[in-house]
């Protein structure tokens, strides 16, 4: 019994350890909780940032849509100048090619006056002497018709070729005039695709507000497991106190069961073949939150209690660990009284001494104290 009580006291010694150490890891987890909070803090403010740079490029993409409808607007008025243009340019078309019908009537009117100088030729070469200086005055003149027709056909020739460059210049246009209603078309769907862009970074919004909501909700699970491990930490704190009350306590018991059967060989000899033993251990005053939290409401003049004066009488709960090891660990316990002040470590040894029915006064105490 008493070897199964020394083992459960060394197991509460061990589990007053272990509530020490998660005492220290709760204290690190809340520390680490506290990071945490002010992390998710930190990133509130990155998504608060963020909504703020979505809204301004959400306002540049409204400023680009704009300029993207008045640049179509304007592709608009180039083609309608363009068709206007190309209507100008059909108008000079339909000129030259009245120009082109009046100079072959001009044409046809030479030719015809050519003949009615051949007409006169002949008859000028039957005439005299005169009519053969006109008639070298007409040649002259056929040779100057001659210039004219080829100058109109040369003039002619210049009005095809740039009835063929407006053709082309025509064909110009209508290609650029599909480019700028491609362009056009192309702007449309920028617009849209702008317009989509902004859609999803108003969704993109929406998702960084939800998700500032949850680190709020985070922020608030972990207070609220900050405040659990408090209560875990004072919840371990009592623990700890009620396994040092429950360590007293065996001790005690202990003391308690080998004290009642008078187990020493002396006082009770045929306690020791029964295989009975029973020591006392008597520490001086030590160093636990028993002792540290003393205060008014359990002693008075608790305030004479200083720090120095506490270091200076207390043992450390080492000490006393060892004391009792050295004690349990006796070949032979009976009898023996192990007195552990703070600064000395000494044993003692019981005696049965009869005092008769009486107890003895104060002076008989001494003289018989003296007297062992």
């Amino acid at each position: 019994m008493s070897l199964v009580i020394e083992i459960l006291t060394v197991g509460l010694t061990l589990m007053s350890l272990v509530i020490e150490i998660l005492t220290v890891g709760l204290t690190l987890m809340s520390l680490v909780i506290e990071i945490l909070t002010v992390g998710l803090t930190l990133m509130s403010l990155v998504i608060e940032i963020l909504t703020v740079g979505l809204t301004l490029m959400s306002l540049v993409i409204e400023m680009l849509t704009v300029g993207l409808t008045l640049m179509s607007l304007v592709i608009e008025i180039l083609t309608v100048g363009l068709t206007l243009m190309s209507l100008v340019i059909e108008m000079l078309t339909v000129g030259l090619t009245l120009m082109s019908l009046v100079i072959e009537m001009l044409t046809v009117g030479v030719t015809l006056m050519f003949l009615v100088i051949e007409i006169l030729t002949v008859g000028l070469t039957l005439m005299s002497l005169v009519i053969e200086m006109l008639t070298v005055g007409v040649t002259l003149m056929s040779l100057v018709i001659e210039m004219l027709t080829v100058g109109l056909t040369l003039m002619s020739l210049v009005i095809e070729i740039l009835t063929v460059g407006l053709t082309l210049m025509s064909l110009v246009i209508e290609i650029f005039t599909v480019r700028l209603t491609l362009m056009s078309l192309v702007i449309e769907m920028l617009t849209v695709g702008l317009t989509l862009m902004s859609l999803v970074i108003e969704i993109f919004t929406v998702r960084l507000t939800l998700m500032s909501l949850v680190i709020e909700i985070l922020t608030v699970g972990l207070t609220l497991m900050s405040l659990v491990i408090e209560i875990l930490t004072v919840g371990l704190t009592f623990m700890s106190l009620v396994i040092e009350i429950l360590t007293v306590g065996l001790s005690r018991y202990l003391l308690y069961q080998r004290d009642r059967d008078a187990s020493h060989h002396q006082i009770a000899p045929d306690a020791a073949p029964l295989g009975i033993e029973y020591g006392v251990l008597c520490p001086g005053a030590t160093d636990t939150d028993l002792i540290r939290k003393l205060d008014e409401t359990r002693i008075r003049h608790a305030d004479l209690l200083t720090p120095d004066r506490l270091a200076s009488v207390l043992s450390p709960v080492e000490r006393v660990q060892s004391a009792f090891l050295k004690l349990v660990q006796l070949e032979e316990m009976n009898g023996a009284i192990l007195y552990v002040p703070r600064d000395q470590m000494n044993f003692y040894k019981m005696e049965r001494v009869n005092l008769g029915e009486n107890w003895p006064v104060k002076d008989e105490a001494s003289s018989l104290t003296d007297s062992s």
